[in-house]
């Protein structure tokens, strides 16, 4: 109890500080048009993604290879689209008096980086997100969209633990005639426990204005998200949960939509490459979604019990920064030599075994280095 009340004090304090500087922005940045054609059903999870399932690339092993090995070391992408059908019982998020809806949604999603140093890198990002409804056919307009660049860096802590820090900056056209900008700073913590279980930890503060680069002025989301990955030979079974806090009224005057509230956002999925032999990459998937909103003072849109059940196909296309995976390559083999250096026997020298005296350790260092890089980089981007 004692620590909890403490990250809330901290928590406001942060708050107060952002929404002081927020005040001394220029006037024009505080000003907001009337808030129109939002498109409600759009969750923060759905328009920041934090997508991890644990798919394999949609090519073969040896077509990336051959593809791989023409592209630049150090450069990365990684692309997700997602086509899907959904029955939601409360699309409008109403508190009261909500109706069901069929929903069919595509989503691509693409980010293509480049690591300037082994473990840091720049990337841009964009993504569509396009909700086609059966009853209500006014919500899905218009069509979601957002552009973002930002720099990451990757820390490994031992074998199995691994933490990522983002900074992004982000433009969203949400709605017509409504700009909104977002920093977007993340911390992500990922933990291999077993060779079948994954666990994430990672949180997201939203600092969303109306004009680039100035932001906050409409609103402040921290997220906070936890997820466990289970697989099973080509079975994946994801589980996740997202709390989001939405800071609007107050602290800034003019936000959009004008109420803030809390929503929580649950996940339940089960998915399942579709051919693995031909299409390693196309996966097909049934999703559970608990959404509960409150804090929101019935406002239409931000209120109310939501349930989706997806069920749709998913296509992963990528490709790891394989300088990373080389250089720990190499570094294992270094020790790897280093070890059996101290436990090999002398040679007739006194010394150690002669290049032509064909040592074990030389053997598997030769065979290692050969055949390293595929293997290596076939398994780092299957645990992504």
């Amino acid at each position: 109890m004692t620590i909890i009340l403490r990250w809330q004090i901290v928590e406001r304090c942060v708050l107060t500080v952002l929404a002081l500087a927020a005040s001394v922005l220029p006037a024009s940045s505080q000003t907001a048009p009337a808030q129109s054609n939002l498109n409600p059903t759009a969750l923060p999870t759905d328009i920041t993604p934090q997508i991890f399932s644990g798919e394999r690339s949609l090519m073969s092993r040896e077509l990336k290879y051959s593809i791989w090995k023409k592209l630049p070391e150090k450069l990365w992408f990684q692309s997700y689209t997602e086509i899907s059908q959904r029955l939601e019982t409360n699309p409008q998020f109403l508190s009261r008096d909500d109706k069901p809806d069929y929903v069919f949604r595509a989503l691509p999603n693409t980010t293509v980086g480049y690591n300037f140093l082994p473990n840091t890198g720049v990337y841009c990002n964009y993504f569509v997100l396009k909700d086609v409804f059966a009853r209500f056919p006014q919500l899905g307009r218009p069509t979601l969209q957002s552009l973002s660049f930002g720099v990451q860096h990757t820390h490994t802590f031992g074998e199995k633990t691994a933490a990522q820090v983002k900074l992004e900056a982000r433009e969203l056209w949400q709605a017509q005639d409504i700009q909104q900008f977002d920093f977007l700073p993340n911390i992500n913590l990922t933990r291999q426990v077993t060779p079948h279980l994954t666990l994430i930890g990672a949180t997201t503060l939203q600092l969303r204005g109306g004009d680039y680069f100035v932001a906050p002025t409409r609103e402040i989301d921290p997220f906070y998200s936890v997820q466990a990955i289970y697989s099973r030979g080509l079975w994946n079974f994801v589980a996740s949960d997202t709390f989001v806090t939405n800071f609007r009224h107050p602290p800034f005057s003019n936000p959009i939509p004008q109420h803030g509230n809390v929503s929580m956002i649950a996940s339940f999925e089960v998915n399942h490459p579709i051919h693995p032999r031909y299409l390693p990459g196309l996966y097909a998937f049934v999703r559970a979604e608990p959404v509960w909103n409150w804090d929101s003072g019935g406002t239409p849109g931000l209120s109310g019990f939501d349930f989706r059940l997806f069920s749709g196909i998913r296509i992963a296309v990528f490709k790891p920064p394989l300088n990373q995976y080389n250089e720990q390559m190499r570094k294992n083999i270094r020790e790897y030599e280093k070890r059996r250096s101290k436990t090999q026997p002398q040679g007739p020298t006194g010394g150690l075994p002669t290049e032509n005296q064909n040592s074990p350790a030389q053997t598997s260092s030769k065979d290692s280095t050969s055949s390293s890089a595929p293997v290596d980089s076939t398994k780092a981007p299957d645990s992504m």
